[in-house]
């Protein structure tokens, strides 16, 4: 799946198609953390809200943001919860 955020859109750095996905789009591969936190920013959370839910501390959760960003190639939590919610309503159907 390939979601343009904000005029971004994440891309396979390498620069090949990954198998299975042959317009060479990039589906990002993300730890059970971050498919977590990815929801809860998705859902409006802050992180100081994040880390109550989750029970880790604020600077655990930026922390784990900043690697989210990372790992999707976007520099804005506001471009990583539109790309949550535009994953969920895509993944949904």
């Amino acid at each position: 799946m390939s979601i343009s955020v904000g005029g971004m859109t994440p891309v396979d750095r390498s620069g090949t198609a990954a198998p299975g996905n042959p317009q060479g789009t990039w589906t990002p591969s993300l730890t059970p953390r971050q498919e977590q936190i990815l929801s809860l920013i998705s859902a409006g959370m802050t992180n100081r809200e994040i880390g109550a839910e989750l029970g880790v501390a604020e600077k655990t959760v930026k922390n784990c943001v900043t690697g989210l960003l990372a790992s999707l190639g976007l520099q804005r939590r506001s471009q990583a919860a539109v790309y949550g919610a535009m994953r969920k309503a895509t993944t949904a159907h």
